[in-house]
């Protein structure tokens, strides 16, 4: 599917579902190393880009991925079978994908040149978990990312977080936060509710909420993070 193709279908979209708003659409088929896509619009523009692995999908998938990302645009709610039917595309589409190549566990370390995860579990476990869960591979990630802070891939029992947050420059509370919400992943596994993977069900969003200064933590993550 042509990038030209993509865009007429958006904005076939926009005039069909958004009738009392119009604006100018921009789109682009995107290489993402992951099942991702963005969006960002102004008053008057709006640029999308969509995930490469999209461009042979049929087009009412497409339409169904416009409805969603566009509803951002215009505040409006997506109704629950058109979510139910992109993400089941998305399993499939999943299934489909070649197997990603994972670094080896022996590449994480966990003793960082500021803070060491190790220390930081064994502390938050002892304190929130009843030092019940079981310690996984820890380690700080080979390289920075700002978009992926961290992340628990259970199927190799590895918790990383970035390593943007072992400086000197970043509040330890914000790094024991960062591990804490990766053990709740640990303590809260994805669930599935009406056919949907949910990733933080309400009683890991509640739980979350409960970590000392997690306001004030998150207002230093929106205003630091990519000064790090």
């Amino acid at each position: 599917m042509p990038d030209s193709h993509i865009e007429t279908i958006f904005n076939t979209v926009q005039r069909q579902y958004f009738k009392t708003k119009y604006k100018k659409i921009d789109v682009e088929f995107y290489k993402f190393r992951s099942l991702k896509h963005t969006i960002e619009w102004t008053l008057w523009r709006i640029r999308i880009r969509v995930n490469e692995h999209f461009r042979h999908a049929p087009e009412r998938i497409i339409e169904l991925l416009a409805i969603i990302l566009l509803a951002k645009v215009y505040k409006v709610k997506v109704g629950r079978d058109i979510r139910k039917s992109y993400n089941d595309y998305i399993e499939i589409l999943k299934e489909s994908l070649p197997v990603k190549k994972h670094n080896r566990l022996d590449a994480y370390t966990a003793k960082g040149e500021i803070f060491d995860l190790t220390k930081i579990f064994n502390q938050l476990n002892a304190l929130y978990f009843g030092s019940n869960l079981k310690i996984p591979v820890l380690g700080w990630s080979r390289k920075n990312s700002y978009w992926r802070l961290g992340f628990y891939d259970k199927e190799r029992d590895l918790l990383v977080i970035s390593r943007v947050f072992d400086q000197s420059a970043v509040p330890e509370d914000i790094v024991r936060y960062m591990v804490y919400h990766e053990m709740l992943h640990i303590y809260y596994p994805s669930e599935r509710k009406n056919g949907r993977r949910v990733i933080h069900p309400p009683a890991f969003r509640k739980t979350e909420k409960q970590f000392p200064g997690y306001k004030d933590i998150q207002n230093w993550l929106k205003s630091n993070l990519r000064e790090l």
